[in-house]
């Protein structure tokens, strides 16, 4: 991850400034990780759905265009007083690599004083692959497989929601040490906690005191030696989609760091962000990495695991990341 999108972990708070760290993050990766990222589908589908709504129009208007369009002639689908957005809109789309430049045309292309003119076009695969999202084409399995099998009564949308709260409020409750009543979080949860420096070992940190100020040793020793920091306090005052949000890019951190194929981690979380709340999909065709993926997020409360039944329902939590006002380009 970038130093900049790991510095805005700590200082943003609203939901939009976090889409734009998960842009910043995309941002980040090398031409051959956009690559096969852009070749999944749901990937596309999902980081279309995080974009602005100019960055979304702009999309739209060049999906089935036959050739590539000048830079000027982009610049005038606004009119003048809106010329600084759309120009704004289009340079963080080619940061993300989602519009090219073509190279080959950009001398045949001249302007009125004789000097080349920028051409450029979608990505060829994110403007293919996002044509197959939309119209249900491409990998079949890129959105998920249904389960099949009969559906537990249990498992309802309601019973989803209550326990996606419970999971996500008991990591809130043991961040402040209220949850002598609640077992404590995965040794996985915990790890993040620390790794985003939400939580730290030593004595805790009251909101608005130094992080040297006392806690009492027995709280802290309930949090297997944790202490809420600074930063922790900040992120309980955030929306719920920016929380998760940042659990979401210090977990890439993570797979990062333990060699993970990072790319197959980032597909996957774009796969699951883009599936249907409540709805019972197989874990069959899934990887090793992706089972684990599954059974670590779990523990968040982003998704329900039946591993009896190889089956698993994604949660509010994760499918609403992509939904509502956005702007992350």
């Amino acid at each position: 991850m970038s130093s900049a999108a790991q510095q805005t972990l700590t200082t943003m708070g609203s939901e939009e400034e976090f889409r734009l760290t998960i842009a910043e993050y995309l941002e980040s990766l090398p031409a051959q990780f956009i690559r096969r990222v852009f070749s999944n589908p749901a990937a596309c589908l999902a980081i279309f759905r995080l974009l602005s709504t100019v960055g979304k129009q702009l999309i739209i208007s060049m999906l089935y265009l036959d050739g590539p369009l000048g830079l000027h002639e982009m610049h005038q689908w606004a009119k003048p007083n809106h010329q600084r957005t759309v120009k704004a809109k289009i340079h963080h789309l080619r940061k993300l690599q989602i519009l090219v430049e073509e190279e080959e045309k950009k001398n045949k292309n001249k302007k009125e004083n004789g000097t080349a003119e920028v051409v450029v076009s979608l990505n060829t695969v994110f403007r293919t692959q996002l044509r197959n999202a939309l119209t249900g084409g491409g990998d079949f399995g890129s959105f998920g497989i249904v389960y099949r099998g009969p559906r537990d009564p249990r498992i309802t949308q309601s019973w989803l929601a209550r326990y996606a709260a419970e999971r996500w409020e008991s990591i809130l409750h043991f961040m402040v040490g209220q949850s002598a009543d609640v077992a404590p979080p995965s040794e996985s949860v915990r790890g993040i906690l620390k790794m985003s420096r939400l939580m730290d070992e030593g004595k805790p940190a009251a909101h608005g005191e130094s992080e040297n100020d006392s806690e009492d040793v027995n709280e802290v020793g309930s949090r297997g030696g944790l202490r809420i920091t600074n930063s922790g306090f900040q992120f309980l005052l955030q929306d719920p989609v920016s929380q998760v949000w940042t659990v979401l890019l210090q977990y890439l951190r993570l797979a990062e760091m333990q060699d993970m194929d990072v790319v197959e981690v980032l597909n996957f979380l774009f796969q699951l962000v883009s599936l249907q709340p409540g709805q019972q999909y197989s874990t069959e065709a899934l990887t090793r990495n992706q089972r684990r993926m599954l059974s670590e997020l779990c523990d968040f409360g982003l998704l329900y695991l039946d591993g009896v039944a190889k089956r698993f329902y994604p949660t509010h939590l994760i499918t609403s990341l992509t939904s509502g006002g956005s702007s992350a380009a």
